[in-house]
């Protein structure tokens, strides 16, 4: 089947990216869902177009939203999706040809593009706008909180404890980091997978992206964590200026979240290789399975993505660098 014009794909994922972003500008429930997946359109806009279309997508559809929805929206829009997005794109186009190691890259930059554009947003619209961000993120989980615990059981309280609405909501501003490491980590895997999938398709390119079942993480990354955690723990004791607590908060999820990704990867690698293509070796992938399912799964999926960076399973760290050499 012959592909479309290279400029005509850029034109109509361009007016569908618009459409969808206009879509989601009610902020019903429906589209909070939604505009997560604004970023895919954008990120196979950069992976199929040259520097100059992608500058001329990227000018149209801050125009169209500027013109079409309220300026907030179009800001946040603008600065937390679409830039970002295109970027990765462009990332992923930059790198297919370069060795295995560098075609990681995108997704390890592409978290950090998507929470340093989200951090930049909040600024703005504080600034700029006069929208303090951070503060109705807060008042409307508090609110949400009180109505929770208000609407809960006797039994329901007591399993939770003496917890209160200021408890919970410090929680969540202590976490909030976290939170859009993760908002980043959703954008950046459905980009990348998802989107790269459609750019393959609709154009003759092929971007070379590592598998899922090849993901793993740069670096010594379990020495690296250990570290931080001594520097923060040395710095609570030093009475210094900061919320050591709510740091070492983040860290812990952040890095659990890191290890699950990456021991998603391993299950994942050995469900391949030992059912899939070897289907008499299926005792360790059956015993991941079924402590996966008493364990709750993320546990344990972080504790394999742990044993990976140390062991290094997969053998990836060992080949790619015998490659280099």
């Amino acid at each position: 089947m012959k592909k479309p014009n290279q400029v005509v794909s850029v034109t109509v994922l361009t007016i569908l990216a618009i459409m969808l972003a206009i879509v989601t500008s009610n902020f019903t429930t429906a589209s909070v869902r939604i505009v997560f997946t604004i970023c895919i359109p954008f990120a196979v806009i950069g992976m199929i177009s040259t520097e100059k279309q992608a500058w001329l997508a990227f000018i149209a559809s801050v125009i169209a939203l500027f013109s079409l929805t309220e300026v907030r929206y179009a800001v946040e829009v603008t600065i937390s999706f679409i830039t970002p997005s295109i970027l990765l794109g462009r990332f992923v186009d930059v790198v297919k040809d370069r060795d295995f190691e560098d075609r990681n890259e995108p997704l390890y930059m592409g978290i950090i593009i998507f929470i340093l554009s989200t951090i930049a947003y909040f600024i703005i619209a504080k600034y700029l706008l006069n929208i303090d961000l951070l503060k109705q993120m807060i008042d409307l989980f508090n609110s949400s909180s009180k109505m929770r615990l208000e609407n809960m059981t006797k039994e329901q309280l007591e399993l939770i404890g003496n917890i209160t609405v200021t408890d919970m909501t410090n929680m969540m501003r202590n976490l909030l980091v976290s939170i859009l490491f993760i908002q980043s980590c959703i954008c950046v895997f459905l980009s990348y997978y998802l989107g790269g999938l459609i750019a393959e398709n609709i154009t003759d390119k092929s971007f070379r992206r590592i598998r899922m079942t090849e993901f793993y993480l740069p670096g010594n990354s379990v020495v690296i964590t250990f570290v931080i955690y001594v520097l923060v723990y040395l710095a609570s004791y030093m009475k210094l200026p900061i919320n050591t607590i709510a740091i070492m908060s983040n860290l812990q999820l952040i890095f659990n979240i890191l290890f699950m990704l990456q021991g998603i990867s391993l299950t994942m690698y050995f469900i391949k290789t030992r059912i899939i293509q070897r289907k008499s070796s299926i005792i360790f992938p059956m015993i991941i399975i079924i402590t996966l399912g008493m364990m709750g799964g993320v546990m344990l999926l972080s504790i394999l993505g742990m044993l990976d960076c140390i062991m290094d399973f997969r053998k990836i760290k060992t080949n790619s660098t015998k490659k280099s050499i």
